[in-house]
């Protein structure tokens, strides 16, 4: 069927259906991100007095930690499943659910068991949730805003962290306050992203909407996404027909069969490099040890600390340019590959600056620097990774092609304390040239910067 025949279909509902809902449903996908990274921030936040009042053991405090990084493949694998097999919206109100009754079970948690059941259900809701938005994200954003509105997520992210933190100073002092009261205040706002995503007006992807079989739906919501693109609703609607012949056709029917599919996908190696090549960059042993490391090579406690902070604020102010300038105006391409650079160099610096001796601060502020520069592209750059998969199986691919960062993210973590004490030099210049080998790979990432995500496909083969 030609796109000529649908067109009065189009132009009689699009109206009804406007710009606003696809808005609104950016607006709760987003506000969703916002509650968590609020919700991921609460465990470290509330750690120490419950573990006074549960008596933990430091064993029972390593469970609690490698906990996301154990469970995270599980969550990220159950929402891109879901988000292929039962639509978007419902993957995203199943784990803001999750989030939302892992924060009530700790907050009335009695015992041990009960306190590790809802960390359980909390981590798993949690990278679910991280999992599904960005594909949704993707698949409601016009091609010329797509970056910027995808990488937001990364923003909000930190804003919630923010937000909670303050929220705790205020509570944990009060008369009515203490961890459980926070807890229960937490659960809260993943309650109020799904009373948004069910009562109001928020459109399903129009790319679930397509393997769904509901064409009609599919073409409304994205030519209200489009504004009214008609190039570029023939392009998708032809690239639509040929998926479905495809499917028709396809042998892969078994779960197997169907995992194949997705791991011989080149962009899904594309998206699966791109994460493990932000996992590996660094971050995590900045983000988890750089209070340590200053402390071991002489700086006080209290001034550690400080220089901590300003580098968390930093990489919080860094996302802004690429968020709202250089993604959906240089690229994507171009942004991770400075990133890399920078941080490659940044690393190099504290490489040199560790071995010669010199001054802490002259490492604290090669640590500042990656930190800035990883802002530039590695931060908010990998979720728009999602564009590079088909929309047959955008959501499982995206799921999977995270799982590989998150088992060498844990490893990292366990073993980043042994190598900083070690030879702390020869840790940092080899992650110096991690990120010079990550820069070469993505120069061959194929630029995305104002195409809709069927012309991506077109582009990757």
């Amino acid at each position: 069927m030609a796109l000529t025949e649908k067109t009065p279909l189009i132009n009689s509902t699009v109206h009804k259906l406007g710009i606003r809902p696809v808005i609104l449903a950016r607006l709760v996908t987003l506000f969703g991100a916002l509650i968590e990274g609020w919700d991921g921030a609460v465990w470290g936040l509330t750690l120490a007095p419950i573990s006074a009042e549960f008596g933990l053991r430091i064993s029972d405090i390593g469970v609690f930690a490698a906990v996301p990084h154990l469970l995270g493949p599980l969550g990220m694998i159950s929402a891109g499943t879901c988000m292929d097999s039962c639509g978007r919206k419902r993957a995203l109100t199943a784990s803001y659910t999750c989030c939302a009754l892992g924060l009530c079970i700790v907050a009335r948690a009695t015992t041990f068991h009960w306190l590790l059941a809802g960390r359980v259900i909390m981590a798993i809701g949690f990278s679910a949730g991280t999992t599904a938005a960005s594909v949704y994200l993707a698949e409601l954003s016009p091609c010329s805003q797509r970056g910027s509105i995808v990488a937001s997520e990364e923003i909000l992210l930190s804003m919630g962290k923010a937000a909670s933190t303050i929220c705790w100073y205020a509570l944990q002092n009060s008369e009515h306050g203490g961890w459980r009261a926070f807890m229960g205040l937490a659960a809260l706002s993943p309650g109020v992203a799904i009373l948004g995503l069910m009562l109001l007006p928020v459109p399903e992807s129009p790319r679930y909407l397509l393997m769904a079989g509901r064409m009609d739906e599919a073409l409304t919501v994205f030519m209200s996404i489009e504004q009214y693109n008609q190039k570029d609703a023939a392009d998708a609607f032809q690239l639509w027909q040929r998926e479905e012949a495809d499917r028709m056709n396809s042998s892969a029917s078994s779960s197997c069969g169907k995992f194949c599919e997705v791991i011989q996908d080149r962009g899904f190696w594309l998206s699966a490099g791109t994460w493990f090549f932000k996992e590996c960059s660094g971050q995590l042993v900045i983000t988890n040890l750089m209070i340590y490391i200053l402390s071991a090579r002489g700086m006080g406690d209290q001034m550690a600390t400080l220089w901590f902070t300003a580098a968390a604020m930093a990489r919080t102010l860094a996302l802004l340019l690429p968020v709202f300038y250089c993604i959906d105006k240089m690229g994507r391409r171009v942004s991770l590959m400075v990133s890399a650079l920078l941080c490659s160099v940044c690393m190099a610096a504290a490489g040199f600056t560790t071995h010669m001796k010199h001054s802490p601060v002259l490492l604290a502020l090669s640590f500042l620097g990656f930190m800035c520069s990883f802002s530039l592209g590695y931060g908010p750059v990998a979720w728009c990774s999602s564009e590079l998969l088909p929309n047959a199986h955008r959501g499982k691919g995206f799921a999977l092609s995270r799982v590989p960062s998150v088992l060498v993210s844990s490893f990292i973590v366990l073993l980043s304390p042994r190598l900083v004490y070690s030879n702390p030099a020869t840790l940092y210049f080899s992650l110096s040239a991690i990120n010079l080998v990550a820069m070469f790979f993505f120069s061959i990432i194929p630029e995305t910067r104002n195409m809709t995500l069927e012309q991506v496909q077109k582009t990757i083969g």
